[in-house]
């Protein structure tokens, strides 16, 4: 162990903090992306949850190998580092489901605006 200063623990910290909040604010984000989907919106959200996700990510990544190449061990890195392969996983299903959503609806809304023309011209005769 070397006794000098960790230089990847800052970015580890920060990393891991960002991971875990992408983590944590995930599940919320996920209900009101796929709630907003219905009436066409939450790509964005989620889009920008993505990313949130991945920076935290990436930051554990470097505060983790910045720790290891000098020694010492990568603490909240490590942590950051699972917990943001699990958030960014988390938030690119958020993206697949409201892509999901937004082609059902869309399919949804053409059979309903279909049926409706079908039985108002059944109505006229």
């Amino acid at each position: 162990m070397n006794n000098t200063q960790n230089p990847g623990k800052g970015l580890g910290t920060t990393g891991f903090i960002l991971s875990l909040l992408g983590l944590v604010v995930g599940f919320v984000i996920y209900m009101v992306c796929a709630a907003s989907a219905v009436f066409g919106g939450g790509m964005g959200l989620a889009i920008g949850w993505s990313v949130f996700c991945a920076i935290g990510l990436v930051l554990s990544f470097m505060g983790m190998s910045k720790s290891k190449a000098t020694g010492h061990k990568p603490g909240l890195a490590m942590g950051g580092l699972i917990c943001g392969i699990i958030a960014v996983v988390f938030s690119l299903w958020t993206i697949y489901t409201v892509h999901v959503v937004h082609s059902t609806m869309g399919t949804a809304m053409t059979d309903l605006t279909s049926g409706l023309d079908s039985l108002s011209k059944s109505m006229q005769h």
